[in-house]
């Protein structure tokens, strides 16, 4: 027996069973003071139902995305036209796997090569993505081939401006 009172509540209502919760608000990926963006896979909003944020090793990575139906995408802010080089952090074991980068009705396609491991990350060059004036702008990663897939760890993406 505990010392304390112990509370009950009922809650009575006739529309409660129309309560939707609202949706937490999508974080913005903001430039540094160069002007390149660092995209956190914690900042990833994720779609499918196999894709998660996991630790392996020292860094955070989307991992368990073994669904060819997976994907993430990020919102970025732009303060105003420019190119950047985009590169990607990636890790399999398997070989074939290729991701595509989509942004603002543009793609890239990204071969990644057996690193090995699961934790045993590569940077690869993803092309150049070109932005024609400041605002948001949804960043998407899925990947290329559904019926080729094979499954990656993606530890992060950098957008890197050109000067």
């Amino acid at each position: 027996p505990a010392d304390w009172p112990a509370y009950a509540l009922k809650i009575v209502g006739s529309r409660l069973h129309a309560f939707t919760p609202p949706e937490p608000p999508t974080p913005v990926t903001l430039p540094d003071e160069r002007g390149d963006l660092a995209l956190a896979v914690a900042d990833a909003v994720l779609q499918g139902s196999g894709i998660r944020v996991e630790r392996r090793g020292d860094r955070e990575n989307l991992g368990f995305w073994d669904s060819p139906t997976d994907g993430a995408a990020w919102k970025l802010r732009f303060p105003g036209p420019g190119e950047y080089d985009v590169t990607l952090d990636c890790a399999t074991p398997h070989e074939g796997a290729s991701l595509l980068v989509e942004m603002d009705e543009q793609r890239l396609s990204v071969d990644v090569p057996r690193t090995g491991d699961w934790d045993a990350y590569r940077t690869l060059a993803a092309g150049r993505l070109t932005v024609a004036a400041a605002g948001d702008i949804t960043l998407a990663v899925r990947p290329r081939d559904a019926a080729t897939w094979k499954a990656v760890n993606l530890a992060g993406i950098r957008l890197t401006r050109r000067r």
